[in-house]
């Protein structure tokens, strides 16, 4: 395989297993409880249809077109249509039994402790039982000190010998990355694993691809970034890592410059005003003039210097929807007024656009129920603005399905950031990093539906004129 195309693949792949956390119900758009009958749907509609293609279906009639939106609240509105967007989404009473089951795919990568067939992620690794269960006694029984290698701690640990130093093989446990807070990322939800059997379809999953997945996705010592380093060192010189003086001073400039970025372009965002009778012309005024904020926001960051011009502009042009989306959160959260109060289009109640919208698009006034848990989490999470700051570059740097070498690194060195700046700021037991960038899917996946929703929007008043 040509190295353009192997990095492609792997790029794509890691995409496709980082989406697996969250996303919207298919059918309706609420937050999704799983993969249901061929499809990612939420549990309302998974029984909706279940109850439906044993014949009850042939009763639905639909009173109107036979194009009802359906969404959350308009859902139960028209059996008919909803059922009919189940059936064209893909949904199916029985599954496909063709593909390999989820532990077959694991058996072909190697335990990332000792190389044996793995059974599945256990602490945040690709590891074989073995292992797993060896981990878990350690921690559980608090002896790890109690073992010492007898050599230079540097035993071999692979399927034969990893029984011999139980000190080295703790060690190594350690240095791919298996901890307590991995426990939480490390349980296959039945999303997950589809979407590893459709990664297997596809042919995404290779023998040659199975190290450098798990190593993207768990090996804490990669080359391109520094965040383990930094987090030992810090260990070190603070247990309770309260304060972010524990952190390198080239890091903090880093982080005090994305900081001040968010605070001079992106911060006091979403607000616009116009006055104009053109509906789709104030939309574009307004993105465009969100662009612009967003462009300003990745300009004022050194780091992004390392990027060319048109990965630059397409880096905003995917993400813009996901920054927007970010800051009408945490306006909402700060503001403490009620998330049914916005709307995407930050259309005002007076504005002679707004009836239209609410009822020919109701989609840009639902994005507040769609967005309710993650509104709970930031609020709970009560980020200061470097967090913020931090979560945004995120958001830009990890969209789309393939990324440059340099926008991977950039992406890698953020999570990185991230990761130590909340350490340091909340303290090493935190798993505040972990609740937070578990949403950056599922903020992705809205981004889609809304370039999806203007664009509808857009063709439907160039109909109309």
């Amino acid at each position: 395989m040509a190295y353009s195309e192997q990095t492609t693949t792997t790029s794509t792949a890691v995409a496709y297993l980082q989406d697996f956390r969250s996303e919207p119900c298919q059918v309706c758009g609420e937050n999704a409880s799983g993969w249901h009958c061929g499809s990612i749907t939420c549990e309302a509609c998974k029984k909706f249809f279940l109850r439906s293609v044993n014949g009850e279906h042939v009763k639905y009639r639909c009173i109107r077109d036979k194009k009802c939106p359906i969404t959350r609240t308009t859902r139960t509105q028209c059996q008919f249509c909803r059922y009919s967007k189940c059936i064209a989404i893909g949904m199916t009473l029985t599954e496909e039994h063709s593909n390999p089951k989820i532990e077959d795919i694991f058996r072909g990568i190697p335990c990332a402790v000792c190389t044996d067939a793995s059974s599945g992620l256990h602490f945040g690794v690709t590891t074989c039982e073995s292992c797993k269960g060896f981990f878990r006694r350690m921690i559980k029984e608090r002896i790890p000190q109690h073992y010492k290698c007898l050599e230079r701690n540097n035993c071999e640990v692979n399927t034969s010998t990893r029984n011999l130093c139980r000190a080295c093989r703790f060690q190594k446990c350690l240095s791919v990355g298996m901890s307590i807070e991995g426990s939480r990322i490390g349980r296959q939800s039945n999303l997950f694993k589809h979407k590893m059997v459709e990664m297997q379809r596809h042919g995404l999953i290779q023998s040659q691809l199975f190290h450098v997945l798990t190593s993207n996705l768990n090996n804490p010592k990669k080359k391109t970034t520094h965040s383990r380093e930094i987090s030992s060192a810090c260990v070190q010189q603070s247990p309770s890592l309260h304060g972010e003086t524990s952190l390198p001073p080239e890091l903090l400039r880093q982080i005090y410059e994305m900081e001040m970025s968010y605070r001079n372009y992106l911060k006091d965002l979403p607000s616009w005003s116009f006055d104009t009778n053109d509906l789709w012309a104030a939309c574009i005024s307004q993105f465009n003039h969100y662009s612009i904020c967003v462009r300003n926001f990745v300009d004022g960051i050194p780091n992004f210097n390392s990027l060319n011009v048109e990965d630059k502009t397409s880096l905003v042009y995917q993400s813009i929807h996901s920054v927007m989306l970010m800051c009408f959160c945490i306006q909402s959260v700060r503001s403490e007024t009620s998330n049914s109060t916005w709307n995407y289009l930050n259309l005002s109640s007076n504005s002679p656009f707004y009836q239209y919208i609410q009822q020919q698009f109701p989609f840009f006034f639902e994005l507040f129920s769609s967005t309710r848990a993650f509104e709970n989490d930031l609020q709970r999470l009560d980020l200061d603005d470097k967090e913020i700051a931090l979560i945004l570059t995120l958001l830009i740097t990890s969209i789309g399905d393939y990324k440059s070498t340099p926008i991977e690194h950039l992406e890698e060195e953020f999570f990185s950031i991230l990761l130590d700046y909340m350490t340091a700021h909340r303290g090493i037991n935190s798993k505040d990093y972990f609740i937070l960038t578990i949403r950056i899917p599922f903020v992705h996946r809205l981004n889609k539906l809304i370039s999806t929703y203007i664009t509808n929007l857009k063709c439907s008043l160039s109909h109309s004129m």
